[in-house]
């Protein structure tokens, strides 16, 4: 798979939060306690590996890769705006080869539907439209 030599993807650490609480908020519009939540879970899920992309040493991108059952998954994929257009988002292609290393032949890519710049990154990167979920939240709580 081809992705920039100048882009290095790691594992999460706890001194990426700031980084990436400011990346959820810019993709995401994430509040930072929604980011942190994020953050957390994705850090304790199990099977659940919280990776960054780093140019030049900076945090400029985040996903998550999750094994489920037959699926690799991944999730909360997102790069700061100043740095889109610039390789980050072949991240993509580097969570395939992860998932195909680890023998999962089926990869599945959890998006928000209204990004048409980041579908077509998607589509670039080989993925198709499956299914599409929409959520829906109750909450005990309403006044």
């Amino acid at each position: 798979m081809h992705y920039p030599d100048h882009l290095n993807i790691r594992q999460y650490s706890e001194l990426d939060n700031n980084a990436l609480v400011h990346i959820f908020s810019e993709a995401f519009g994430d509040l930072r306690e929604e980011s942190l939540d994020l953050i957390e879970h994705n850090t304790t899920t199990e099977g659940s590996i919280l990776r960054v992309s780093e140019m030049d040493g900076e945090v400029v991108g985040t996903l998550t890769t999750t094994k489920e059952g037959d699926v690799q998954w991944i999730t909360a994929f997102a790069v700061h705006p100043e740095m889109q257009g610039q390789g980050v988002g072949t991240a993509l292609n580097w969570a395939k080869d992860f998932a195909y290393r680890q023998g999962e032949h089926f990869i599945m890519l959890d998006v928000e539907v209204e990004n048409e710049r980041a579908l077509s990154v998607y589509e670039k990167a080989g993925f198709l439209k499956s299914t599409q979920v929409d959520y829906f939240v109750y909450s005990s709580n309403r006044e």
